[in-house]
Parts: structure tokens; C-alpha cells; sequence
């Protein structure tokens, strides 16, 4: 099959990304940028991420993949192709989150990630996360980088874009700046997947087979999991299994009361940047109550 004369640049950057090989292609879903196709190159199975635009963040997504890949046992797809337009991907097999029979190999995957060990909080760039570009200055104290850069900025940024009101953006604000009050620093800066809910996670059986749609920086490992409670998918075992995997005192009850919360205002900050709605409810009710 051939795209090269595709009005489409997409088209053409995927027919380009296969070049030489026999393929063909069908439809799995559409995103917020353009479509994911399953590809049959040669016999080969891969998924094929396409943004018409150039602006969705599919090459630094292709980066962050490889990140991982090269950097720890977590398992993530095999990138063959990434550009602005196409983010061609190895096919990993499996449903969407982590059932009870996985969850011994979905926390082992994730504490192989997170024994990855940064020289700062932040990262060398920006990544994405849901479309949005996610700064990521680096930084000594993990309170400081979170309380500014995932609380202050964000929360700033909605107000600006006339999603959060004024008054709820000084609740995240107050609470950014009582940080101390609720979490101390993490023993080292640990990588993060940073969009950690069941749709990015694939297990087959008592398998992880992949990690999907990385948002990386390096942060305290507990943003993953207090990610992963917030829309299901992942068994209480997962958290269990985790915990016995790395000890220490992550996971404690001060987690479960408070900590949670605390890490969740980043992804209902992105929410309310991205969907608005009951998430804005959401958002001021969590900061309203630690702050």
C-alpha cells in the first residue's frame, strides 16, 4: 500500500515510516488529535498513532518510550517510527488495566520503573501529558517541584485558559504552599510513569504486557499509584504486591488519608485544563479540604 501522494500529512508520514513493506491497516479508535490504526506490515503487528496536526506530542511521546525501554524492564511497546505526525509501535497484546491475576506482574513492572533513579526531580525536557505540554524544571526538593510546577503553574494556567475560577486557583495555591504539612521528601527522584490509569495499562493473564502513553518525569513514586486509584481498573492486591515488592513506608495509612489527594490535584488539574465540568467540583473540594 502507498500514501505517498496522501493529502493527509499523517498518511503520508506513516506510508513513509513503512516504506518497502507490504501493509495494510483497519481502524481501533479515534484520539484527540487523530486516528490509532492496527497495521499489519509484512505480517508484522504494530499500532500506528496518527496527528494530522504535527501538535499532539507523538514524537516526544516515541521519546519517552524509548526512555523507559532503555532504562529499565518495564515493558512498553517497541517504537519502529516516531514523528510528529505517526508513532509507529510494536502491537502488544491484552485488555486494558490490571485484573487480579495480574497484579503481582503489573507491580513488579511499575517498581522496575520507578528503581530508575533521576539526579534531580523534573526531567532533561518537557513530556506530555493528555495533549498538554508538561514543563519539568529540574529540581533538589521534590515538595518544591511539585508544589510549583504540578500545583501553582497548572492551576494558573487553567485560570488563565478560563477553566478554574480565581477563587479555586488560590485554594491549589494555599495548599502548595502548606506542602510541608502533608508529605516529606522521597528518598531519591524515582521515574514516573505520570499518567498511570487503568487505559494505559495492557495485561494478558497474570501478565503486564505493556505500559502505554507515558507523561515521564522524575518524582516520588507514590504520584503513580495515588493516579492509579483514581479511576479504577487496578485490584487493592496491585497495591499490596507493590508495597511488599519495595517496603519502606510508601503506601501507609497517611497515603490512603491524605497523600492520595494531595498527588491526585496534578491529574484533576490536567482534567479540568483538558474536560472542565465536574472535575472544577472535584478539584475544589480536594483543595478546599488540605488546605
Amino acid at each position: 500500500m502507498s500514501g505517498d501522494r496522501h493529502p493527509d500529512p499523517a498518511r503520508r508520514a506513516l506510508a513513509a515510516a513503512l516504506e518497502g513493506r507490504s501493509w495494510r491497516s483497519v481502524p481501533l479508535a479515534s484520539g484527540r488529535t487523530g486516528e490509532v490504526l492496527r497495521v499489519d506490515a509484512d505480517g508484522e503487528a504494530l499500532v500506528a498513532k496518527l496527528d494530522s496536526t504535527g501538535e499532539g506530542g507523538l514524537e516526544v511521546e516515541g521519546q519517552m518510550l524509548r526512555h523507559v525501554a532503555a532504562r529499565s524492564d518495564a515493558p512498553v511497546p517497541r517504537v519502529h517510527h516516531a514523528c510528529s505526525h505517526a508513532l509507529v509501535m510494536e502491537w502488544c497484546p491484552g485488555r486494558t488495566g490490571v485484573r487480579e491475576e495480574a497484579a503481582e506482574s503489573a507491580a513488579e513492572g511499575l517498581a522496575a520503573l520507578h528503581a530508575v533513579e533521576g539526579s534531580s526531580f523534573g526531567y532533561h525536557a518537557p513530556t506530555r501529558i493528555g495533549g498538554l505540554v508538561q514543563p519539568n524544571p529540574e529540581h533538589s526538593s521534590w515538595l518544591d517541584f511539585f508544589a510549583e510546577a504540578r500545583l501553582v503553574g497548572p492551576a494558573r494556567a487553567a485560570r488563565d485558559e478560563g477553566r478554574l475560577d480565581a477563587s479555586t486557583a488560590a485554594l491549589v495555591e494555599s495548599v502548595a504552599a502548606r506542602i510541608g504539612d502533608h508529605a516529606n521528601e522521597p528518598s531519591a527522584p524515582a521515574l514516573v510513569h505520570g499518567d498511570l490509569w487503568s487505559g494505559n495499562v495492557l495485561s494478558e493473564g497474570s501478565a503486564l504486557t505493556a505500559f502505554l502513553d507515558p507523561a515521564l518525569y522524575h518524582g516520588h513514586p507514590e504520584v503513580d499509584l495515588a493516579f492509579a486509584t483514581m479511576f479504577g481498573g487496578f485490584p487493592r492486591t496491585f497495591f499490596d504486591a507493590y508495597r511488599d515488592r519495595v517496603g519502606g513506608d510508601l503506601l501507609d495509612a497517611g497515603f490512603w488519608d491524605t497523600r492520595r489527594d494531595l498527588w491526585n490535584l496534578y491529574p484533576l488539574l490536567v482534567h479540568v485544563r483538558l474536560f472542565g465540568g465536574g472535575y472544577v467540583d472535584e478539584l475544589r473540594r480536594t483543595a478546599a479540604r488540605l488546605a
